[in-house]
Order: C-alpha cells, then structure tokens, then sequence
C-alpha cells in the first residue's frame, strides 16, 4: 500500500517569525488520521526568519532530529552544548529524563529552513544526550546514503529505536529500490510505482513488496524506515 500525502494538506502553523507545516498533529493541528506512522511521530518542515527562534523549552522521552537544509540554526541546551548546525549538518537529541534547549536564527539576513523529527524512543527515561554530524558531504548521486541508524555504521548518528533515516539526491531519470516506510520529498519530483509526488509531498508504503523509485527530475528525498506498528 501506498498512500500519497499531498504538502497542501499538512497542518500549519504561521507568525510573523515562524512558518511550520506539520505532517502529523502538532500543536494547536489535529487531525485522527494522522497522529503517527510507527515510531515516527512529528516531522515539521520549519521556516524561521531571521534573528528568530523557539526560547529555552522542555522535551523528555523523544528522539529528536533536525535537518538543516538551508541556512544556520544555533542551538544551546541544558546539558553545556552551544553551537551552531549549518546548512548541509543535522543533530540528534535525546531529551531522556528531560531536557531544556533553545533554537535560533543567528544571521540577520537570511531564514533558515530545516526539518525537525520526532521518534519516540525504546526505552523511557534514558540519559539526555546530543549528537551533530555533517550529512551533505555524505551524499553520493543517486544512492542511499544512512544517515540515522541504531547501530554505529557508516558515519551515521546514533538513535535510540529501531529506525533508519535514509536520504538520496537523484538526477532525472535515476531509479532506486524502496523499502517500507516514509517517504518524504525534499526537492524536485519522483514517482513510486505510479504514484507522483512532488515537492513537500510524502508517501506512506507500508506493504513489504520491492517499489521502485524514479525521479522525473533531480530531485532530493529522505526516506524514515520504522515499524508500521508501534
């Protein structure tokens, strides 16, 4: 099975700094239909403006994992981490027993735009910890590359579930083979035996058969394996 989740039919939240769709209920959004698929729980697609950001906050008990795609976001937390995750970086929380952290645009100028994931964890109550890794220096055409994995391989971060994040770019006309699983379209336009997603669309597969992926366009898609049931 295959069901195409078009990026006009996310939820949204919008203020004068923050522009967040949500691709599960979030927030003030609710929707039944969509409140998880498996283990993965919150992917929101966050566009802040400049000198802009979320103030110091509570998490406990997710896997957290942002994305950055463009721009810079600086990130300070309880546990003495402070930096700033460029463009082509992500970074992995686990809030754990429970964590404070902040997120910010530091450039004056320019948004700064990435995805940020939940994953609910194995196991509850887990030390807080952090993570931060390059992921576009990784990228190989038209390849999966493992980026998120709960075993340490293949330079990837560490998750504390049974998840693997797995992104390509792909130029027009590349095929690769899809596993179940989310499948989410950063840039550009693919189709899954038959099913044409766009940019900012997803699909849910959750039939364990070979699909084929093919780009019509060069296109950049990241693909969350988890179990459909959890």
């Amino acid at each position: 099975m295959i069901e195409r989740i078009a990026a006009d039919t996310r939820g949204l939240t919008k203020t004068d700094w923050l522009t967040s769709y949500h691709s599960f209920s979030f927030g003030d959004y609710y929707d039944p239909d969509r409140v998880r698929f498996g283990h993965l729980r919150v992917l929101n697609d966050d566009t802040v403006a400049p000198s802009a950001g979320f103030p110091p906050h509570h998490h406990d008990n997710m896997e957290i994992v942002s994305i950055i795609l463009e721009g810079a976001l600086e990130h300070k937390d309880s546990l003495g981490n402070h930096g700033v995750i460029n463009a082509g970086q992500m970074q992995r929380i686990t809030a754990g027993k429970g964590i404070q952290h902040a997120e910010f645009n530091p450039s004056k100028t320019e948004s700064v735009h990435f995805l940020q994931i939940w994953i609910t964890p194995k196991q509850r109550g887990l030390d807080p910890s952090y993570e931060q890794r390059d992921y576009a220096s990784l990228l190989k055409p038209n390849q999966w590359q493992l980026l998120v994995s709960p075993e340490k391989k293949q330079g990837a971060m560490f998750i504390h579930q049974d998840v693997n994040f797995l992104m390509a770019k792909l130029e027009s006309g590349a095929s690769l083979s899809i596993p179940n699983g989310y499948c989410f379209v950063i840039d550009g336009e693919v189709q899954i035996d038959g099913t044409a997603l766009k940019s900012r669309d997803a699909a849910m597969i959750a039939e364990e058969k070979p699909f084929t992926l093919v780009a019509k366009s060069r296109s950049q898609v990241l693909l969350i394996e988890t179990e459909t049931v959890a």
